[in-house]
């Protein structure tokens, strides 16, 4: 026990220090893994805060490079498209290297077009809007939601493959910054994990390390020491590596300042003092000085620069207003005191607490853009100098989607070529007017395309000047697109007399070239350096058998053309010595191998610069088998002149000196010519036609100079005066020389007197035929041998559309065609002629009735055919019909009139019911709240009261009776409610408008006439249960003295409304009744047969007019002609009166004969507060207000009394007090009798039945007139 303690005690040395070392090192761990956690977290933050940074600068300076284009874009000088292109090449110019190699700063639209991408240029000007990464994020979504928000910059994180190792996919760190000008973001990003991946791991091995230390502290000593030396490597390991981020950052850094210094822009940063605290290279060089630092050390202050010192306190209040300053335009001085004009950008940089850290920004010298600036305007002052001596109008017209066209600019030459001032040219619809009508057309459609798609302008058409002369101009532009609007910036050219030289040479180039081809003769023109043809006229295909497309392009030789290629080579000798070949003679091919004899001429010409050949031929195998025959006929000839019947003749050719053809002599002539002409052959043979017979006619020199001429035979008939005979000749061209003319005559003078009196005879019967006032035909088996032109003008075909068809075209109905021919050939058979009425219709589809007469050529002979007479009656029928509708209308109107006065009676009798029900109902609800049921009964009743009064309402209308409310109306607002109205609940049914502009306005009843329309759409409805159309229209018309005698209204300018339908129609009868009351066809569907009768009174009882059309399956048109007004229509004012009772002071008459309606009227009045006094009839009514004259304020009469009227009470009580107060009361409308008593002196009317809030606030307003009422 004592040995082992000894030992024991003997260790202890040896244990505390180990366990010192174990406590020491279980300390030391402890302590670097807390420190260790500590740095590694900060040295991580300041990695990604420095990676961050270098994100920021680099995309800080690409968007500072990019400013001064942004400008011009914010400015209007470029567009977002041209701004774009000008950036993109900037962007792609802009990469860099990192820790991982080549980077760069991306351009992307905020459509998510990729715009640049240096590295993937295949995905540039792709849309990647939906690309995603590993995650699902939408990659370009976030990066623009980043942009637009903020624009000024941000971060966003996603997953991308590297693009130098696309298959490993990374988290990215990007930082994009948003341009709104031009919609699109630029930004650079980097793969962060990538970069501090090493450090992470390094130390993630420094930390497992020291736990293992934990485990391995009861190794010995030795161990320990070999795991301190271990731990000293990985320190100096942690070292190494955060030296190399330190490098990292530090190159960082260097790629900022190398982006810096390399900016084209000058960059800087001052104190607040206004001391420089960093510039670039750009700068120093704008400034004069050699280097940033030489600047400065010149220890020259920012308020030392500026040319005016006050510019720089501007500057210092704006960014303190503001915090920024951007594209401010100033001078500064340069080192040398050379002044130039700078923009200016520069924002504040503050700390926390808001104080001034520093000042940094941007400049640019725009000095040069100045004076550029300075020489547009000296240019655009020049130019318009020119622009005055050039030879037509230039001009700048703008373009604008909006659609407004106006030209911005016109050259002084357009009132001499136009004729037009620049006032009116800025008009672009004056100068459009003048644009020749057939040009018009093509001319803004030219303008249209070249707008959409900024192609060149160039037009050309004609245009009329104001003096009534007729140019062609000629427009020339490149048109280019700014922002809103197209700009055509041109020139119009008067090209006038271009046209017209231009015409004569097409005119002249077209004639050659009608000759070229026309001419019988073979022309070929060939190309002498190889022989080819080019040019080949008909001839050519006529003589040699091949067509011009397939011998083009091909020699002679390759056709086979030359039977003996001598000949072809003699030719080309001839050419080549300058001689011409003029008619000689050789064999030719043909194309089908035969052999031809030919004379041809040819010569060499130079066309543009190059030898041709000319060839013309002609094939005389005929003349050389002529000639042959000739010889052989010669004998045979002279026999037949000799013995046959017509005359023979030679005629000698006589030319003047200008070759014209002038005369004829005597050649040879046959023995029957001597006969014919009685003339002895040995006195006439060789002397002129003139000596022998000197009255020849001219027409004799023409015809005959005109077959010597032109070789051609002519045939002709002519009357020769000397001998007084008429003469059927045969003239032609015995040779190719003009020399002789050949003739055989035949005299047909007996033939001609024959067909004269055949002429005249014919031209008789043709007088006859056209003179003839209706239309005439001559028909054959029912076909048109001969029409004359008023039976084309009758039904509508031309005469070369009716000859040699059956008449049957012209019948509407197959029946009546196959019935009308047996009726006629009755009647012509037994009384020689037939006559009788049908119906025809016209080529455009319209009927006509038609009143037949005819008779045959050769009653001997049916077969020979018939002329037939036709007359027109369709307006006499027309009119017949008219005047039979009109009768009826008549005595329809005057059997509604009877009616209506009955009607109105009635209706006045149910309103006087009517009101002693309503007003009994409306003095129970006053006794219950509105929760009551008794309320509730009584309001139901007040909602029968007002059905009953609508029906009242139609009878009146009936009867004429209902015109209540006059005002000056715009019919086209009142059709469009109603019409509204009406489709809402049909909605199956299409409504389509033609409303006349500027509708003349009428004084009516809205409510009545909307009522009308109403009872014309629902009528309309019912006739189309399945949906169709509904057609209205308004006019403006002017009724004569003959259009409405028949109606009773009088004449003058009217509203016309139409209202068709596309329904069943209605026939004859139905038509006929359908205004009479409580006619209906819809019975069982629950018509009254009040809706038209109470319309038809309604117009009429405005002055106007009703009318009715249909016809079965065609629908049915009505047609309201109401009377204008020359009042201005009235406008609607909304009124929001107060519907309670209204109460009141003053003693009111009542004079009723109605019991109830005086007991409800006092009862009423009574309660709100008037004193009343009631009387029934007309001497009661005298007697008190004789009475109590001074205490009654107000008299309420009604129209009808027992035994009298309400106009003689009235007439009686203003013999009493002539400024009595009446108001006026009638269950009739205001209108007749009533209207008359109104203007007697009635302040007001009560329609009865009337609910009793209308009836207080009527007396209430008249006790109290508007400038005199108290406010209730």
């Amino acid at each position: 026990m004592q040995i082992w303690n000894r030992q024991l005690s003997d260790k202890a040395p040896l244990f505390k220090p180990l366990l010192s070392i174990i406590i020491l090192a279980l300390l030391s761990i402890g302590t670097f893994l807390v420190v260790s956690d500590h740095y590694v977290n900060t040295l991580f933050e300041r990695v990604e805060k420095q990676y961050r940074q270098n994100l920021i600068n680099i995309v800080s300076v690409a968007r500072h490079s990019m400013e001064p284009v942004l400008k011009k874009v914010r400015s209007g000088e470029i567009s977002r498209a041209e701004a774009i292109e000008r950036i993109r090449p900037m962007i792609r110019a802009m990469t860099y290297e990192d820790r991982d190699g080549k980077n760069y700063v991306f351009m992307t639209s905020y459509d998510g077009t990729t715009l640049v991408q240096p590295y993937e240029p295949s995905q540039e000007m792709k849309n990647r809007l939906n690309l995603r990464d590993i995650k699902g994020v939408y990659i370009l979504r976030e990066l623009i939601k980043a942009a637009k928000t903020n624009p000024e910059g941000s971060f966003v994180r996603y997953h991308y493959p590297h693009f130098s190792h696309t298959t490993d996919i990374e988290e990215k760190l990007t930082y994009v910054v948003g341009l709104p000008e031009i919609e699109c973001y630029i930004g650079t990003g980097m793969y962060l994990e990538r970069a501090i991946q090493e450090q992470r791991e390094t130390l993630a091995k420094v930390k497992y390390a020291a736990i293992l230390l934990l485990f391995v502290l009861l190794i010995p000593i030795s161990a320990s020491i070999f795991v301190i030396l271990h731990r000293n490597r990985q320190l100096r390991a942690e070292v190494m590596t955060r030296k190399k981020a330190e490098e990292d950052l530090k190159k960082g850094e260097e790629k900022y300042r190398s982006i810096f210094e390399n900016a084209i822009e000058g960059i800087f940063q001052t104190s607040a003092e206004g001391h420089l605290i960093s510039v670039n290279p750009a700068l120093a060089r704008i400034f004069g000085y050699e280097s940033p630092q030489a600047m400065l050390d010149s220890g020259i202050k920012t308020d030392q620069l500026y040319a005016d010192p006050e510019e720089r306190k501007q500057v210092l209040r704006m960014i303190n207003e503001e915090g920024f300053v951007k594209d401010h335009l100033l001078k500064m001085k340069r080192r040398d005191g050379a002044i130039l004009w700078f923009s200016l950008s520069t924002r504040v940089v503050r700390n926390n607490e808001g104080d001034i850290l520093y000042y940094e920004g941007t400049m640019e010298d725009v000095t040069q853009r100045k004076s550029t600036e300075a020489e547009l305007r000296e240019r655009e002052q020049r130019l318009s100098a020119i622009a005055g001596n050039l030879p037509g109008v230039v001009y700048q017209f703008c373009a604008r989607d909006n659609g407004k066209w106006e030209p911005t600019y016109v050259s002084e030459r357009l009132r001499e070529i136009f004729g037009l001032s620049f006032e009116m040219a800025k008009k672009f619809t004056i100068f459009l007017s003048h644009v020749h009508e057939e040009d018009r057309e093509r001319f803004m459609a030219s303008i249209r395309k070249a707008a959409e798609t900024c192609s060149p302008w160039d037009f050309e058409g004609r245009f009329l000047k104001p003096s009534g002369e007729t140019i062609w101009f000629h427009g020339l532009s490149t048109p280019s697109r700014h922002e809103d609007c197209v700009i055509f910036d041109g020139i119009l050219l008067d090209v006038t007399e271009h046209k017209e030289q231009e015409e004569k040479s097409r005119l002249s180039e077209e004639k050659f070239s009608k000759v070229f081809m026309t001419t019988p003769d073979c022309i070929a023109i060939s190309r002498l350096a190889d022989g080819r043809l080019m040019e080949l006229n008909l001839g050519f295909e006529e003589l040699t058998g091949w067509k011009r497309n397939e011998a083009v392009g091909q020699t002679s030789y390759d056709i086979g053309f030359w039977v003996e290629t001598s000949a072809r080579e003699l030719m080309e000798e001839d050419l080549k010595a300058g001689r011409e070949i003029l008619n000689r003679e050789f064999l030719f091919r043909r194309k089908d191998g035969s052999v031809r004899n030919g004379v041809y001429s040819a010569r060499s010409i130079q066309i543009a610069g190059e030898a041709y050949l000319i060839f013309v031929m002609q094939d005389i195998t005929g003349h050389k088998q002529t000639e042959d025959a000739l010889q052989k006929t010669a004998s045979e000839l002279s026999l037949l002149f000799k013995n046959m019947l017509n005359g023979f003749i030679i005629w000698e050719s006589v030319f003047d000196e200008e070759g014209r053809y002038v005369s004829f002599r005597f050649g040879f002539f046959n023995d029957a010519f001597t006969r014919i002409f009685a003339l002895d052959r040995e006195e006439v043979t060789g002397k002129d036609v003139f000596e022998v017979w000197p009255g020849t006619e001219p027409s004799w020199i023409e015809a005959y100079g005109k077959v010597a001429v032109s070789g051609s035979p002519y045939t002709f008939d002519m009357y020769h005066a000397p001998t007084q005979g008429w003469y059927h000749c045969n003239a032609y061209r015995p040779t190719d020389s003009p020399a002789q003319v050949c003739v055989i005559f035949e005299d047909i003078t007996e033939r001609k007197q024959a067909e004269e009196a055949i002429r005249q005879s014919e031209e008789h019967f043709r007088s006859l035929f056209e003179a003839y006032p209706g239309g005439v035909t001559l028909l054959k088996d029912r076909r048109f041998k001969k029409v004359n032109s008023m039976l084309c003008r009758m039904v509508g075909y031309s005469a070369d559309e009716l000859l040699g068809r059956t008449t049957r075209m012209l019948y509407a109905d197959e029946d009546e065609y196959e019935s009308i021919s047996g009726k006629m050939n009755d009647m012509m058979a037994q009384d020689g002629l037939g006559m009788m009425e049908t119906r025809l219709r016209h080529k455009n589809g319209r009927l006509l009735d038609i009143y037949l007469s005819g008779s045959y050529l050769d009653p001997q002979n049916p077969s020979a055919g018939m002329v037939v007479a036709i007359l027109d009656i369709t307006d006499r029928k027309r009119f017949e019909r008219a005047s039979r509708q009109l009768e009826q209308q008549l005595n329809q109107a005057q059997k509604l009139d009877a009616i209506g006065q009955l009607a109105g009676g009635i209706a006045h009798d149910f309103n006087n019911i009517l009101m002693g029900i309503q007003g009994n109902a409306s003095m129970s609800m006053m006794e219950y709240q509105p929760g009551h049921p008794q309320y509730q009964r009584m309001s139901r009743i007040e909602e029968y009261v007002k059905r009953g009064a609508n029906l009242t309402r139609q009878l009146l209308g009936f009867a004429r009776e209902g015109k209540y409310e006059l005002k000056t109306l715009s019919l086209n607002d009142l059709l469009r409610k109603s019409t509204r109205f009406f489709i809402e609940t049909r909605k199956e049914i299409e409504a389509i408008f033609s409303l006349q502009e500027n509708l003349y306005p009428v004084e009516a009843d809205a409510g009545q006439l909307e009522q009308v329309f109403l009872n014309l759409f629902i009528n309309a409805g019912h006739a189309m249960p399945k949906g169709g159309r509904l057609y209205i229209q308004t006019d403006n018309v002017t009724l004569q003295e003959a259009d409405v005698a028949v109606f009773q209204v009088n004449p003058g300018d009217y509203v016309k409304i139409s209202v068709s339908d596309t329904g069943t129609g209605m026939d004859e009868k139905t038509l006929e009744k359908i205004f009479e009351p409580f006619f209906t066809t819809k019975s069982e569907q629950g018509g009254s047969g009040l809706g038209l009768a109470s319309s038809y009174g309604i117009i009429r009882n405005h002055g106007g007019i009703i009318k009715a059309y249909s016809e079965p399956g065609h629908g049915a048109t009505f047609s309201i002609y109401l009377p204008s007004s020359g009042k201005k229509v009235e406008k609607e004012e909304d009124s929001l009166q107060d519907k309670g009772l209204l109460r009141g002071t003053g003693g009111v008459l009542l004079i009723d004969d109605e019991p109830v309606i005086l007991e409800l009227g006092s009862e009423l009045l009574t309660m709100l507060g008037y004193t009343v006094y009631t009387a029934e009839n007309k001497e009661d009514a005298l007697s008190i207000y004789r009475k109590n004259q001074d205490r009654i304020d107000l008299i309420i009469l009604d129209m009808i009394l027992r035994g009298t009227s309400g106009s003689e009470v009235l007439k009686a009580l203003r013999t009493i007090n002539p400024e009595v107060k009446v108001l006026l009361s009638s269950g009739y409308g205001l209108q007749g009798e009533v209207q008359e008593v109104m203007e007697m002196g009635c302040i007001g009317f009560i329609q009865k039945p009337y609910n009793f809030s209308d009836f207080s606030r009527i007396v209430h307003s008249a006790l109290n007139p508007p400038e005199q009422a108290d406010a209730p």
